[in-house]
């Protein structure tokens, strides 16, 4: 009798264990693991340009929004520079800035890509998301929406290409000096 009691403990145990963990987003106990210093980048970019303006990539970290200065080529290194200053602090940017740091959890599982690999993507725009944690780099390149399946990765990463089309038609470029 005693084991048939063991035996239904441990199987509630696991049933209740293994529910639905609400895997929506990432948790603010959660991002402890992304490098906020570092920051999270996005926006769009292009490999084959022949305009000035083909990059308009953005940066997120504790200290602001900062705007590339890549903008008529991706480094050959794959890593950005950007404005020494970030932009003015608002409430456009705040709203924006919450918003960019609530990363969707299914995005963890998007497999990283080297954003200079010319097979990718090698004609017109694209868009990226990147971000560090201990593991390293990672960079995430995709067109649009409809290859992922996830609907709360779909709707972050549909959110990066709408804050970067936003951030573009501002047309503004941060302060020359910091304050």
């Amino acid at each position: 009798m005693t084991m048939k009691k063991i035996a239904l403990i441990l199987s509630l145990v696991l049933v209740f264990s293994c529910g639905d963990d609400n895997d929506d987003f990432i948790l603010p106990e959660d991002t402890i693991n992304i490098d906020f210093s570092e920051g999270i980048t996005f926006g769009r970019a292009a490999k084959a340009c022949s305009t000035a303006n083909c990059i308009s990539v953005f940066k997120l970290t504790d200290e602001g929004l900062f705007k590339s200065n890549n903008n008529g080529a991706i480094p050959g290194d794959g890593i950005w520079t950007f404005f020494e200053c970030p932009f003015p602090v608002n409430a456009t940017q705040t709203s924006i800035s919450n918003d960019v740091r609530n990363i969707a959890r299914g995005v963890r599982d998007i497999p990283s890509t080297d954003i200079t690999d010319a097979e990718l993507f090698p004609m017109g725009d694209f868009f990226i998301l990147e971000y560090t944690t201990p593991a390293g780099r990672k960079t995430i390149q995709y067109r649009n929406t409809g290859n992922f399946v996830d609907k709360r990765v779909m709707s972050y990463l549909e959110f990066i290409i709408e804050t970067t089309t936003f951030l573009e038609n501002l047309d503004e470029n941060p302060p020359a000096t910091c304050l």
